[in-house]
Order: C-alpha cells, then structure tokens, then sequence
C-alpha cells in the first residue's frame, strides 16, 4: 500500500519534523511504503476573498522556489533542517497532490485554519481538497488554537463540515478538536497521542551532545517574560547548571544552539533540567523521563496561545503538576518527582490503540 502523509513536515520546527518522522515509521512498521504529500499555502482566512492577497502569494511563492532552490540560498537553521531531509525521504523540492492509496493528513496543526503563519495560512489541502488519493484519513490532528466559535465568526462551518465529511475516519489529539468535529459533523472522532509518544522514537540512536550539566530553555522568540527569565537563570545558576535555548533564540541564555533535527532528541536526553512553553518540547521532556516544567500560554505578548492542545496533553498523561502557574515556583516545579511509570503505563495503551487505528484504516475497500 502506497501511504501518503500531508503535515507540516517543511517547517523549520522540530516538533514538525518529529512528529512527520515518528508517523512515517508507524506506518513502515506496518508495511507500507511512505511518501509525503506538501500542501500549498494559502491566504490568511480573513483574506480568502482578497483576489490582490492570492495574487502577491502566487508571485511570492515563485520567488521564494527561485530562491531557496536555484540560488540555494538558507539559513543556518533552515540548513540544517534540509540536510535531514533524506530522513523523510523527501526533497527541496514541493510534491503537490500525489497520487497514493490512503492519504494521511496529520498530525500537526493541519486544522488550525484561524492561525497568522503567513506560511500556512487558510490551507484547503488539509481539509482533503485537490487530493487524488483514493482514500482519505487523519491521524491525530489538531485544530490548535482554532476553536469551534472562531470557526463561526469567519463563517466557515459549512465549508470545513463539508470538506470533513470526505474523510472516511478522523483521528484527533486534543479534546477541543474532538469537540469541533463533533459540533460541526456530529461524528465521533479518535483521540490519539501525537505519534512522538507512541512511536518509539526514543528507543533509536540519536546524535549526543558532548555538553554537560546544562538546562534547556525550549520556546519560541519573545514569550518569556522578565520574571521568568530571572527566576529559571536564578534556579540554573543555583544547581551549577548553564542554561541553553534550544528551538529559537532567548537573549537571556548562557548559550544559544543551532542543531540538526535528528541532534534535537540527544539533547533532551542529557538535560538536567527543562523548561519549555511548547507542545512538543513538553513530549521531548516526557519520553525521556526528565524533570521538567511547562508554560501554558493562555495568550502571551506575541497574541498566541496554545491552551487548548497543550493543557490537554498535560492532563492526559496525569501530568497536570508540571504546569508552571506561580513563576516563583519554578524549583518547586523542576524538582516536583514525577510518576513516569504511570506515564508509561498510559502511552503503552496509547501506542496499541494508536497502531489498531492506522493498522484498520491503512486499507481500501475492492470496489474502488
């Protein structure tokens, strides 16, 4: 069976990339063969109908192939990411509506229709239009931050109920993307955990760091505030730790590092200590069993949140103590002993459930 998975996999986000990658060998293990499917991008939705908009987007999406893949023209980062590309089985350049047997889209934010990433955008790829695959499925996506009621604002319910119900199963990761298919299509989608959890990823031989004794800040750019700033160096500094950003770049680090994807999980693995406000820097700290806190941002200074998928991961994996609520409790946090058996416990059940999902869906009936 020829399996195509439609994600993010081209964003430079190591989150994107492992969750593409663990997906890609849940698949393989079942005997499959895998190929990624690229999505184009599109407006932003308050701009769907601004012909001016879809214009400037066409034109600058040729500038931007003309740039990255004549000039070859990257970004220390953006390098790094290409370089592991071989890993997906992909390339530099975009495979746009390939024809497979079943096409997977997931597991990233695919549904997160309301989001500002000017590289994303309203992108009807993900709702299953222009696919030639002769089956459609999900797994384990996510509306992210897009909830039920800016799904009306935009007045959109119809369109996203209609391009749902091409699916012949939904699989979700988060309780708000379970209620939204269940408001707008009254169908009873799967809950699944993002495939970093159960896919064993873990278990492989990833690239070390020869760095020690060090505690990894992994968020994005300009969402830490002051007090969280001084209170995790203060905590660091104290323990005899250098602290060090992972993912982009925090001015109040000891040392900021630019690695490949497959380097990423090493370095969680040899951690002290984490501090992250991110879904998956959240996962990287579960599967390898560290001492952790977590940032929720219920809306930080840069006007996102991810409340919705992150506080649920939490709760699912009974790991609700590990929020950072009180900035001055961060030690009381990173020091809190965690329960990583029961943990273990629930993704094992996760991971069988997970893979009697893919393992039934992975097929298409005769008369096709």
């Amino acid at each position: 069976m020829l399996v195509g998975i439609l994600s993010m996999q081209k964003i430079v986000n190591y989150g994107s990339f492992m969750q593409a990658y663990s997906l890609k060998k849940m698949v393989e293990s079942l005997g499959h063969r895998v190929v990624f499917v690229d999505y184009k991008t599109n407006v932003l939705i308050e701009d769907r109908n601004d012909k001016k908009k879809k214009k400037e987007l066409f034109y600058q999406e040729i500038k931007d192939s003309i740039k990255f893949h004549i000039l070859r023209k990257y970004g220390e980062q953006q390098k790094k990411f290409v370089e592991c590309y071989p890993l997906l089985g992909i390339s530099k350049f975009k495979a746009y509506h390939t024809k497979v047997d079943v096409l997977i889209v997931g597991s990233d934010e695919v549904f997160n229709c309301t989001q500002r990433n000017p590289k994303v955008g309203f992108a009807l790829d993900f709702f299953g239009e222009n696919s030639k695959a002769k089956k459609l499925i999900t797994y384990a996506a996510s509306f992210g931050s897009t909830t039920y009621e800016k799904i009306c604002f935009f007045n959109i319910e119809q369109q996203i109920k209609r391009d749902l119900n091409r699916f012949s199963v939904i699989s979700v990761r988060d309780q708000n993307s379970y209620n939204i298919i269940k408001k707008l299509c009254n169908r009873e989608p799967i809950l699944n955990l993002d495939p970093v959890l159960v896919s064993g990823v873990e278990k492989e031989s990833w690239k070390e760091p020869t760095l020690k004794n060090y505690m990894i800040v992994y968020g994005y750019a300009n969402r830490f505030s002051d007090d969280e700033k001084k209170e995790i160096i203060r905590f660091a500094h104290k323990n005899g730790l250098i602290t060090i950003s992972l993912c982009d770049y925090q001015d109040f680090c000891d040392q900021h590092i630019v690695c490949r994807p497959d380097e990423i999980l090493g370095y969680f693995k040899n951690a002290d200590y984490i501090v992250t406000d991110t879904f998956h820097g959240t996962i990287f700290s579960v599967i390898y069993h560290k001492q952790f806190g977590t940032f929720c941002r219920v809306k930080s200074n840069t006007g996102s949140t991810n409340q919705e998928k992150l506080l649920d991961l939490l709760v699912r994996l009974h790991l609700e103590k590990q929020l950072i609520k009180d900035v001055g409790k961060i030690g009381d946090v990173l020091q809190h002993e965690i329960d990583y058996k029961n943990v273990d416990l629930i993704r094992k059940s996760e991971m069988s459930k997970s893979m009697n999902y893919l393992r039934d869906n992975l097929s298409v009936s005769k008369e096709r």
